[in-house]
């Protein structure tokens, strides 16, 4: 992941939790014996008590960090609307 879009992410993950909403990422890499290489999956999760005060969590994937950058940046765009 290139310095400029894990800036990006780290923005991101700022504003939405300015708005209260906190997302974490992990990154994982495996080796894919289909194209030859490692890869790289990216997990974006929150949790959050639900209405019987139980813990939830909201777990999302991805392929490409600039997908991560896109998901993020629609949330911040839905919850500013």
């Amino acid at each position: 992941m290139s310095n400029n879009i894990n800036t990006l992410i780290n923005k991101l993950q700022k504003a939405l939790k300015a708005k209260g909403k906190v997302y974490c990422i992990n990154r994982s890499q495996f080796y894919s014996d289909k194209y030859d290489c490692i890869c790289t999956k990216y997990t974006v999760f929150t949790t959050y008590m639900d209405a019987d005060g139980e813990k939830q969590k909201d777990s999302y994937y991805f392929d490409k960090a600039l997908d991560v950058v896109q998901f993020l940046a629609d949330l911040l765009r839905d919850d500013s609307s």
